[in-house]
C-alpha cells in the first residue's frame, strides 16, 4: 500500500486528533479501523494508533512524522510565511512526553479506590520534564449481566472508561471512570479533552490502554495511562477517582510528591 501524502501545512493537532478517533474506532470493533492496525501494530492503543497513522503517511514513528510536521512549520517561518499562532490553550507537547527523554519511574502500588464489583489501582507513575504518565490498572466483576449486556458494556463503557461514546440522549448518568488530582498550591487537575485548558490550569489526559475478557464469565480487566501535566510540586498531592456504575464511591488517595518532584533530576536524556 503506497503511504498516504502527509499536507504541506500539516497540523499536529489534527494529527492527534485523527489518531485518537482511529483508536476510538478500532475499539469499538470497526472493521477498517482495525485493518488499519493490523498492518502496523500489535496492540489497540492511543499510542499504537499514532504508529499507525506515522506509517500510513510513510514514517517509521511518531517522533518522525512529528519532526517533519515540525520542519515544516519552521521552514514556513524562514520563507516569510506567517507561522500558524501557538494554541495557547494546548501545551505544545500535547499528550506525549519529550521523545528525547527516559522518564524515572515511581512505583506506587496502591488501590485508589474499590467496591465490590470494582478496584482500581495506581501502579506507577512515570516521571518527565513536562509532566507525568499515570499507569491504572482495573479489574471489574461480572455479576447478574448477561453475556449480551457484559459484551455490551464492554463496547459502550469498557473499553472507553473515560467516555460513553453512546449518544448523550441514550446516555445514562455516571457511566464514566473519574480521575481528578489536586495539588498541595490548591492547584486541580480533571480529565480534559484536547484543546479545553487554558494553558495554565493542570489537566489530565486520557493517553488509552487496553481491556481483555469481553464476554468471559469471570472478571474483566483493563489499563489506562494518563498524562498529568504539569509535574506537581512538592507536598501532598490528592487523587481523586469515582466510578458510579461499578458502586465505587468517590475516594481520596493521598501520595507524597517530594518523591515525584525529586525523580525529574535522574531523568536521563538522549
Amino acid at each position: 500500500m503506497s503511504p498516504r501524502s502527509l499536507p504541506a501545512r500539516a497540523s499536529l493537532h489534527q494529527l492527534r486528533r485523527q489518531a485518537k478517533d482511529l483508536h476510538h474506532a478500532a475499539a469499538t470493533g470497526d472493521p477498517a479501523a482495525l485493518a488499519r492496525f493490523a498492518a502496523f501494530a500489535k496492540a489497540i492503543s492511543l499510542t499504537s494508533a499514532h504508529l499507525v497513522l506515522a506509517r500510513e503517511y510513510g514514517y517509521s514513528s511518531w517522533a518522525r512524522l512529528k519532526d517533519e510536521v515540525e520542519h515544516r512549520r519552521r521552514s514556513d517561518v524562514r520563507d516569510g510565511e506567517t507561522a500558524e499562532p501557538a494554541d495557547r490553550s494546548w501545551p505544545t507537547f500535547g499528550i506525549d512526553p519529550p521523545d528525547d527523554e527516559l522518564g524515572t519511574v515511581v512505583a506506587v502500588e496502591t488501590v485508589a479506590a474499590s467496591s465490590p464489583r470494582a478496584t482500581i489501582a495506581i501502579t506507577d507513575i512515570t516521571v518527565h520534564s513536562t509532566g507525568c504518565l499515570i499507569n491504572l490498572e482495573w479489574v471489574l466483576h461480572r455479576t447478574a449481566e448477561s453475556t449480551t449486556e457484559w459484551q455490551g458494556m464492554f463496547e459502550e463503557v469498557l473499553g472507553h472508561p473515560f467516555h460513553d461514546l453512546r449518544p448523550v440522549e441514550t446516555r445514562p448518568p455516571g457511566n464514566q471512570l473519574i480521575f481528578a488530582a489536586e495539588f498541595s498550591d490548591g492547584r486541580r487537575a480533571t480529565l480534559m479533552q484536547e484543546g479545553t485548558s487554558d494553558g495554565h490550569r493542570p489537566m489530565i489526559l486520557d493517553r488509552g490502554g487496553g481491556v481483555g475478557n469481553r464476554v468471559d464469565d469471570g472478571d474483566c480487566r483493563g489499563r489506562t495511562t494518563l498524562y498529568l501535566w504539569p509535574v506537581p510540586p512538592p507536598g501532598e498531592l490528592r487523587f481523586v477517582v469515582e466510578w458510579p456504575t461499578f458502586g465505587v464511591p468517590r475516594t481520596t488517595t493521598l501520595l507524597d510528591a517530594d518523591e515525584i518532584h525529586a525523580a525529574k533530576a535522574r531523568i536521563r536524556r538522549h
